[in-house]
């Protein structure tokens, strides 16, 4: 057992448990303390905790923050009710654990709550008031592959009575058919919640993504900051990407490079329009993962600093057949160093102020046609060599 008390480490309990402030059990619970002023009590990584005595957080009544993560404990105690002031609790990878009991809609002043690996929430999740952070993940098998009664993974009005949710992630089971039950009716209350700034979710299609996305209210009023979501089907079939007039857009391709083959392989058209918070349109490692770009357009997204980062090759963008980029006020390049564009035939630069360069050699855009720009922005234009500039002069078009 491990016990702070003001900062001071003790190697055995005090005495007087009407002092403790913070404790660290590592060893088998009794079934009752006296704790007035406990506030943090940590349990987690114990492993040979299975279980929690009925009494025991009865004596806690300032507990604030209670971590049983990585424990064997198959359910919480009745006790929990009396937590009134728990503001944090911390259910990470109990393994044995199916769902939460009844008792977690007495937590009044709960505002994050962490739980993985548990089967259902029950009804009483929607009575956390002033829950602001959930983070839960769903198993589908327990008990060495025996399923229990069919249990729905989230209530009904389990997500839109969390009036003031501001951080929610559902993980699930690709494979457990009651997602796609559900996934509709919890996308709806999702979209209702009015202060949502951060959302990691799973659609089971393209169109619930798509359907998400118009109903969002949080997405629609710019509020939502961090979008993350997977798709339980593949999007191969997807050939434009269109994202306009989003505030929340920070990398639009994370979810696509964690996976094998990746969700957007077969992407034509990648169309950025106003994404206010976007930095890089392709960060580092991003254009193997979409081969068959045709086309890709840029504008008005001011914070953009480079559209390609990291190092490229002769293949790099090998189908892209026209580039726009209007409006970008930080990049001073496209990427470093000298791409082939063996399919470029038409670049559109306007209103890049700082861009200064090509990525052109002798040898570039063998299919090159046009180059649109303003007279004044072309002559401002750094060469690799003379030859370069001479190659390039006949396809420059001026915009007026």
């Amino acid at each position: 057992m491990f016990l702070t008390r003001a900062g001071a480490k003790f190697e055995e309990p005090p005495k007087e448990q009407t002092e403790w402030k913070r404790a660290n059990f590592q060893c088998r619970l009794p079934e009752s303390v006296d704790c007035p002023i406990l506030s943090t009590l940590f349990l987690q990584h114990n492993f040979q905790l299975r279980a929690i005595p009925d009494s025991f957080l009865e004596g806690m009544p300032a507990l604030r923050v209670l971590d049983l993560s990585m424990t064997s404990i198959k359910q919480l105690p009745p006790s929990l009710c009396r937590l009134k002031n728990l503001r944090g609790l911390y259910l990470r990878k109990c393994s044995l654990l199916v769902t939460l009991p009844p008792e977690i809609g007495s937590l009044e002043s709960l505002e994050v709550l962490v739980v993985t690996g548990i089967r259902y929430l029950p009804k009483e999740i929607g009575e956390l008031g002033r829950l602001r952070h959930l983070r839960v993940s769903f198993s589908r098998e327990r008990d060495g592959g025996m399923e229990h009664e069919v249990q729905r993974m989230i209530p009904d009005e389990g997500i839109s009575r969390l009036t003031h949710l501001e951080d929610l992630s559902i993980e699930i089971d690709m494979e457990d058919e009651r997602w796609n039950e559900i996934v509709e009716a919890v996308m709806e209350e999702i979209g209702a919640l009015k202060e949502l700034y951060r959302l990691d979710f799973c659609f089971s299609s393209v169109e619930h993504l798509k359907h998400f996305i118009n109903i969002s209210r949080p997405w629609n009023r710019g509020l939502l900051k961090l979008f993350r979501f997977r798709t339980l089907s593949k999007l191969l079939s997807l050939e434009e990407l269109r994202i306009a007039g989003s505030s929340n857009t920070l990398n639009i391709w994370e979810f696509n490079l964690s996976l094998t083959p990746p969700l957007l392989g077969n992407l034509r058209r990648l169309i950025l329009q106003d994404c206010s918070k976007l930095k890089y349109v392709f960060p580092r490692g991003a254009l193997p993962h979409v081969p068959n770009l045709d086309l890709v357009s840029v504008s008005d997204c001011k914070d953009v600093e480079q559209i390609i980062v990291g190092e490229v090759t002769n293949n790099t963008l090998k189908n892209l057949s026209v580039i726009s980029l209007e409006g970008l006020d930080k990049p001073d390049c496209i990427c470093e160093g000298v791409i082939s564009w063996p399919s470029l035939k038409i670049i559109y630069i306007d209103g890049c102020v700082k861009l200064r360069r090509l990525p052109f050699g002798t040898d570039s855009a063998p299919s090159l046609e046009t180059i649109y720009c303003k007279k004044e922005w072309w002559d401002s234009l750094e060469w690799e060599d003379d030859a370069t500039r001479n190659r390039f002069q006949s396809f420059f078009t001026p915009l007026r």
